[in-house]
């Protein structure tokens, strides 16, 4: 079980092998999605989105609804906010 705080009272939690996530403002809500062995999340500045890295890719999620909003199949995988996501190709060659 895991626990990722975002920014003004976001958060994702992973427990029990499903995730939940809350906003700035609402309740803990479950989301739709298959996170990663390994996830990886970055929150938006606002902590009302977060990306997280899921088996087949990225999600873009709202915390708000717990919907995804976007998706971007693998290599991608998610870094930050500057101000609309920001993702990396992780088999990109030099």
């Amino acid at each position: 079980d895991e626990l990722w705080a975002g920014p003004t009272g976001s958060l994702l939690a992973m427990c029990g092998g499903l995730l939940f996530g809350r906003g700035p403002t609402g309740r803990l809500r479950p989301l739709a999605l298959d996170p990663a062995e390994w996830p990886l999340v970055c929150f938006s500045p606002e902590g009302e989105q977060a990306l997280v890295l899921e088996e087949e890719g990225t999600a873009l999620l709202c915390l708000a609804t717990g919907d995804a909003q976007q998706r971007w199949p693998a290599p991608w995988i998610p870094v930050g906010f500057d101000p609309e996501p920001v993702l990396m190709d992780e088999q990109e060659e030099e």
